[in-house]
């Protein structure tokens, strides 16, 4: 594999691509290019549909060469005549291409998903140095990406122009918590290196319950504690996911096996991770919580640049704290894990269904807890041979089709569920999760039961509508994934929404009017389940009365 020398290796500045140019790891990447003119000149730039962000940061950078993912924007009128001879592609294709650019010394990757996984294939394929930020190039990918990542370390050292002692520099982690460990390990054996020590904020929820978890809302799962992030990786921070993505990494990263890759919350987010050596010495990497910091190490690597933040103070630092991770309450985080240790095709999957269960739930259509359900329904059928089952990473064609696959698997798992109004493809792959063999039930009646939105009694002081609750027994998760389908069904011209003003009208209360909704639901899906029809208005009408003497008020 050829390399090219970067161009300041002879006291120029360094050529860079910046793909993902106008999300969060993008606009500091620019920001670090802007404090250093001198040893960074920026050359292409993609995005996925932001005209006017790239437009302006052409013309900032004078660069040339910019693509954008959506393919549609060939016919945007913005585009039709760019300014200043700027060649504009169009399509995922063009995005990557912008990688193997001969003049590139340095290809920044911050695309978002699976589509940046191709991007960091052809950077190394190119022998150019890849500085990462997408997460998905090493979870999906890891075992295409760190063999082609070692040629280019090798043709570095060959051509003379790695650092004599660490490593050679081809693929550079833009990560805190790798850009942390990266750093602890330089100038040290790798036999010597007894464990790595992942550190992770514990996100917006550290400390909650599963039941308290129920309810948020995607505006309370923005709210990071520490850190200014896109939207998916700022709830992927929420549920732990991005924690688990980030010990598949590491794994591949540093070649280190997983039951020698730990994680532990330190709120503060001061220590961005840890590496232990067998003589019980800990090296800790710590700094500003500020990503501007492993960007730049990641872009002048092997030498070190004037900070771009203001240092850590440590007078004010406070206190640091450290606590074990609750895997019981944040499952994303041991699903994660199962999926880096089972290896294969499995963490494309989980991947692939994070992403889709991550965009119902900021668009409203599932609710926080289907977030883990959906994944692990998703886990469950492929390793159970549905899709092509679990197979060796063989090819970027092969992840292609995998993540395709684990698409459809959605449907697969709940084929007609997501007919039923205020049911999307997340939700059902949660709801068929929790309820399995559906003949295991004899009747409707049952699997209410099940979801404990059966009604009870209270025996004292007779029926009263606003008091009676349901009783709670059972599954809480399906019972929670109704409730939340229920609601939605309510934004529907659907029977579920005349059946709740019928009881609005009648005098009850919002949440028995809606409890009632989902027993309602869940009794048409036990009927899909079993017959595998698709949900009909007609056919599947939701009628019936509110409950003599009970009263279905708390989903809780």
């Amino acid at each position: 594999m050829a390399y090219t020398a970067h161009a300041n290796e002879g006291g120029m500045p360094r050529k860079i691509v910046v793909l993902g140019s106008t999300g969060s790891i993008g606009t500091q990447t620019l920001d670090v290019a802007r404090r250093h003119p001198d040893k960074l000149e920026v050359i292409a730039l993609a995005a996925n549909s932001s005209v006017d962000a790239v437009l302006a940061q052409a013309h900032e950078f004078r660069v040339r060469n910019i693509a954008f993912g959506n393919a549609e924007l060939v016919r945007d009128a913005r585009l039709a005549s760019a300014h200043g001879g700027v060649k504009v592609g169009f399509g995922p294709e063009a995005v990557a291409a912008l990688a193997s650019i001969e003049e590139a010394d340095v290809v920044v990757n911050a695309l978002v998903g699976a589509a940046g996984l191709r991007a960091s294939y052809e950077t190394l394929a190119a022998g150019k140095v890849l500085a990462l930020a997408n997460k998905e190039s090493l979870v999906v990918g890891g075992d295409l990406i760190m063999p082609m990542a070692a040629k280019v370390d090798a043709a570095r050292r060959a051509a003379g122009v790695a650092p004599a002692t660490g490593p050679a520099g081809a693929l550079m982690p833009i990560d805190s918590e790798h850009g942390a460990i990266y750093q602890c390990l330089l100038g040290e054996r790798a036999e010597e290196v007894s464990c790595l020590w992942v550190t992770a904020s514990g996100g917006p929820f550290r400390g909650r319950t599963r039941d308290e978890l129920r309810d948020m809302t995607a505006a309370q799962a923005l709210k990071h504690p520490t850190w200014n992030m896109g939207a998916k990786i700022t709830i992927d921070s929420s549920t732990l996911m991005n924690k688990g993505l980030e010990v598949i990494e590491a794994h591949h990263l540093f070649d280190m096996p997983y039951d020698r890759i730990k994680v532990v919350v330190q709120p503060q987010s001061a220590i961005h991770s840890m590496v232990e050596y067998s003589d019980g010495s800990v090296k800790a990497h710590l700094g500003t919580t500020d990503m501007r910091i492993p960007i730049q190490f990641a872009l002048s690597y092997p030498d070190r640049w004037d900070a771009p933040v203001e240092p850590l103070d440590f007078t004010q630092l406070g206190k640091l704290e450290f606590y074990p991770v609750d895997e019981d309450t944040f499952r994303c985080f041991k699903l994660a894990k199962y999926a880096g240790n089972t290896g294969g095709t499995l963490p494309c999957v989980m991947n692939a269904a994070n992403e889709v269960a991550v965009a119902a739930f900021l668009r409203n259509a599932c609710g926080y807890l289907d977030i883990d359900g959906c994944v692990g329904a998703i886990m469950e059928a492929h390793e159970a041979g549905q899709g092509g089952g679990l197979q060796k990473v063989e090819s970027l064609d092969q992840l292609a089709e995998i993540d395709a696959e684990a698409d459809s698997l959605l449907d697969a798992v709940a084929p007609t569920l997501p007919t039923v109004p205020g049911i999307g493809r997340a939700t059902a792959a949660q709801i068929a999760a929790e309820v399995g063999d559906v003949t295991r039930f004899r009747d409707a009646k049952a699997l209410v039961a099940y979801a404990g939105l059966d009604p009870t009694r209270r025996q004292s002081g007779g029926f009263d509508p606003d008091r009676n609750r349901i009783s709670k027994r059972g599954s809480a998760h399906l019972r929670r994934s109704l409730y939340i389908a229920a609601q939605a069904s309510l934004r529907a011209d659907c029977e579920f929404r005349d059946f709740y003003d019928r009881l609005r009208g009648r005098g009850y209360s919002h949440r028995y009017a809606v409890c009632a909704v989902a027993r309602k639901m869940l009794c048409v899906c036990w009927a899909l389940m079993r017959s595998g029809e698709e949900y009909s208005r007609d056919r599947h009408r939701a009628r019936g009365k509110a409950p003599e003497g009970a009263s279905p008020v708390d989903a809780g």
